[in-house]
């Protein structure tokens, strides 16, 4: 989960809240850029494991990029294998009590101390901050992610878009 969180003092703080934890059972591959722009297949279970690799990946390098010129932005484990959808149909298990991740995010979008942790990353599992897998935390393979994401973002019509 990418947390967005608002550097400002009081309750009116603004939180945004993104999934990105590699939870599967096995370490996911290095990310694949063209399944990722939508021109490749991928299985079930390396979809689901590359789509929190990219999301812990491009939290990272989006915290790193705004310094302290924007909200505070921290990838969170919300907790493996909870019984999400996603979960339920790519490794055939019903996962954990879903109330877990929905618990400590709601931690990490009203404490302090998320506020004031912009770039780094929350495993609910161990219940502390550490370290992501490798990957996300490679310049050169978190740039290809950003450059690929802002790739498919610019060639995305969107139905409200200004003209």
């Amino acid at each position: 989960m990418m947390i967005l969180k608002a550097r400002t003092a009081g309750s009116n703080s603004h939180h945004f809240l993104i999934e990105g934890k590699d939870d599967s059972p096995e370490r996911p591959a290095p990310v694949d850029p063209k399944a990722l722009a939508g021109q490749g297949r991928l299985s079930d279970g390396a979809a689901y494991s590359q789509s929190k690799l990219v999301l812990t990946s491009w939290s990272h390098s989006l915290a790193l990029s705004l310094k302290d010129d924007g909200p505070a932005i921290i990838g969170v484990n919300p907790g493996s294998m909870l019984g999400s959808k996603m979960v339920k149909e790519a490794f055939g298990v019903a996962g954990g009590d879903i109330a877990i991740g929905a618990d400590i995010l709601c931690s990490a979008a009203l404490d302090d101390e998320f506020g004031t942790s912009s770039g780094q990353y929350f495993d609910n599992d161990l219940g502390r901050f550490a370290s992501p897998h490798p990957d996300a935390l490679d310049p050169e393979k978190s740039e290809e992610i950003v450059r690929v994401i802002e790739t498919v973002l610019a060639q995305t019509t969107y139905i409200d878009q200004p003209k």
